[in-house]
């Protein structure tokens, strides 16, 4: 997803922290953000995930690049498997790391929607075909702007994917542990009214919600949306950085926001903890 650059906001609209809330390092009293993966490194990244098991950051980007780094920057291995426009990365629950892509077939016609990615060697095993429908209507767009913009797995619960522009919604898919074919379960919550431009979706397992990123676009601000996993909207927190298409939290409470302008940022938890 390619869209104008808005001004950089570090501090905001900050939300009581309730219990049970996610516990992002946004808002005041938080430090200022590091570039720890500039641009010159790595090409428009647009989806971030922390893997806990191996302690390590992998991202993907809008060319197809991916790439796997240590907390402060240090690169351990890239690839580019080919030129697609990644806009999502989870961890699935058989160890593989699964990519989202926003358009769901090539220029081709070859069926491109998820790639299934071994973490060792970044090789792709498997290509999941999207259908883009749900009950005979579009949910995603199939080559434009409106596609998939995020994927995530959330343990004993499943596969949640958000797409882009209005109607903004978040989905529940029906992601298969083998095969070649997912579908729309159905739509677990529109968010347009609030969202403005969705651009990713990721799980915080601490409190078990939904964090749903919208973008800095057309002079807006970036945002993170906290959903419970029913789609219900708790609160929204405003997010530093330009154009922010991806969100996660390590295990110290950090997070690092991707960046299609380039570069992901480190905002390290405050000493008070999160807002």
């Amino acid at each position: 997803m390619r869209m104008p650059i808005a001004l950089l906001c570090l501090v905001g609209f900050v939300a009581p922290l309730l219990a049970g809330d996610a516990a992002l390092p946004f808002g005041e009293g938080m430090k200022e953000p590091k570039d720890i993966c500039p641009g010159s490194v790595f090409n428009e990244p647009s989806s971030v995930l922390f893997h806990a098991e191996r302690g390590t950051l992998f991202a993907v980007g809008d060319e197809g690049d991916l790439i796997e780094l240590k907390t402060d920057g240090t690169v351990i291995k890239t690839a580019h498997p080919g030129h697609m426009d990644f806009e999502g990365i989870t961890l699935g629950p058989d160890g593989k790391i699964y990519v989202g892509v926003e358009c769901l077939y090539d220029e081709k016609g070859k069926p491109s929607g998820i790639l299934v990615v071994n973490p060792d060697t970044l090789e792709v095993e498997r290509t999941i075909q999207v259908d883009p429908t749900l009950d005979g209507k579009r949910v995603f767009a199939v080559r434009e702007d409106g596609g998939m913009e995020g994927l995530c797995y959330v343990p004993e619960r499943g596969w949640f994917a958000v797409n882009q522009f209005f109607p903004a919604h978040v989905v529940e898919l029906d992601v298969p542990a083998e095969g070649d074919r997912a579908t729309v379960k159905r739509i677990v919550a529109d968010v347009s009214l609030k969202v403005i431009c969705a651009s990713d979706i990721s799980y915080d397992a601490a409190s078990g919600h939904l964090l749903v990123i919208s973008s800095s676009f057309e002079g807006r601000t970036g945002k993170v949306f906290e959903l419970d996993i029913d789609g219900k909207v708790l609160r929204e927190l405003e997010v530093p950085g330009q154009a922010q298409e991806g969100l996660c939290v390590d295990a110290d409470g950090n997070a690092y926001v991707a960046q299609d302008s380039g570069g992901i940022l480190r905002c390290e938890k405050p000493s008070g903890g999160g807002k």
